[in-house]
């Protein structure tokens, strides 16, 4: 499939990660799928549900399902597609992956069956590392937990290697991988704390890494736990009638990541922080923000020690217009991974952190906010915890309201 600016998908040399689509469609469930901009708004807010409309027009085989018009669209009706299933393995340089941008994987009209086949695929390419996003973590545990699940997965590895042995004349595929797969990252999303239920889902799931996506962070997420939980994303909503995130709500999950080893990746400040500081887009360039929130780490699967370098955008390296090499500051250019797999800076005794004004200063303690800390402020009333509403078809807009990506 095409290539994806999402910049979590790029390697560790800042080359852009990959998207694959073995299944396209959805149905929206909570208020993160995105808000109607007016009455009869199809999309819905949905970038996904957008994009699907705009290709179903252009008569794009893969999007000419029509989804229920309360909670999907024109084009985006859940549908499977066996004929990209092979796809990765025809990749040879090894990538990050974003597995299903315009679906969810944990949809219940994705059988068990070809759900078994996509892990099959990702069992066969060891050499990518897939990234998987799902708002229903609850069907993605029972399914990813069940043994009948492996056994599929197995005999679709078999007959994947068959199917290869015939038509190029090789089958050398690990036939007995270990169960989680260690290329697969599995994660959900959160953006209001009535869905923090999703977290203890995931952490009951099998998976060599767990991520969390907070985007679009809606609100405070007071009763997070982020005990077991690899790798949390952070970003507000984009979009011209995106929803506002409060910069204390980051700052707190920031926070709270320090205290149980989450990595942390600030993805974007939102479309509306954007516009309320001059900006345009979705104030996804680093340089712009407080430089508390210059944040973009990576998680590391393997569990090992071994050195990173610093990826472009993260602390102490100043960002550069695409397609230039990223101007390396000096102090603390790389990064370790301890023995659970989380990164930190490899500190010497002369290296401290930057303030914004290029001043050294000595890192800050991590401390734990004491029973009588002072929270962010509440959210505003821009989402409910409650199914998605009705959405009745009706005339495209030209761009989505609020999108998460």
């Amino acid at each position: 499939m095409a290539g994806t600016s999402i910049e979590w998908t790029r390697g560790e040399d800042g080359r852009p990660g990959k998207a694959w689509n073995p299944t396209t469609g959805c149905d929206k469930v909570s208020p993160g799928c995105g808000l109607p901009r007016f009455a009869g708004d199809a999309t819905g807010g949905c970038y996904a549900m957008a994009m699907a409309w705009r290709l179903k027009a252009m008569s794009q085989a893969k999007y000419q399902a029509d989804g229920d018009p309360r909670s999907s669209g024109p084009g985006f009706g859940l549908t499977v597609h066996p004929d990209v299933l092979t796809l990765p393995l025809h990749w040879r340089t090894p990538s990050r992956v974003f597995v299903d941008s315009m679906s969810d994987l944990g949809h219940a009209r994705a059988g068990r069956g070809f759900l078994a086949r996509v892990w099959a695929t990702m069992a066969a390419t060891p050499q990518h590392t897939y990234q998987i996003l799902s708002k229903r973590p609850e069907r993605m545990r029972r399914v990813l937990s069940s043994a009948e699940f492996q056994d599929q997965m197995q005999a679709a590895l078999g007959q994947l290697a068959e199917d290869r042995q015939a038509r190029h004349g090789r089958g050398a595929i690990q036939q007995a991988p270990p169960w989680p797969l260690p290329n697969v990252w599995l994660g959900t999303s959160i953006e209001l704390d009535c869905y923090t239920r999703r977290a203890g889902e995931l952490r009951a799931t099998p998976a060599a890494v767990r991520m969390l996506s907070l985007e679009p962070l809606l609100g405070p997420l007071p009763s997070l736990d982020l005990a077991g939980i690899d790798w949390a994303l952070i970003g507000g909503e984009s979009g011209p009638a995106a929803r506002p995130m409060d910069l204390g709500w980051a700052r707190d999950l920031i926070a709270l990541a320090q205290q149980t080893g989450t990595t942390v990746f600030v993805k974007q400040l939102g479309s509306r922080w954007a516009r309320e500081h001059g900006g345009r887009g979705k104030a996804s360039n680093w340089d712009d923000w407080p430089a508390d929130l210059r944040i973009r780490e990576f998680p590391d699967a393997r569990g090992r020690q071994r050195m990173l370098r610093i990826p472009a955008r993260r602390a102490g390296v100043r960002s550069t217009r695409p397609g230039t090499p990223p101007v390396k500051d000096p102090r603390c250019q790389l990064l370790t991974a301890d023995t659970r797999g989380h990164l930190a800076e490899r500190q010497d005794p002369s290296c401290k952190t930057t303030s914004a004004s290029g001043t050294a200063r000595p890192a800050a303690p991590r401390r734990r906010p004491g029973p009588g800390a002072r929270l962010s402020s509440p959210a505003p009333s821009t989402g409910r915890c409650a199914p998605a509403g009705r959405a009745a078809s009706a005339r495209p807009p030209a761009r989505p309201a609020g999108r998460s990506s």
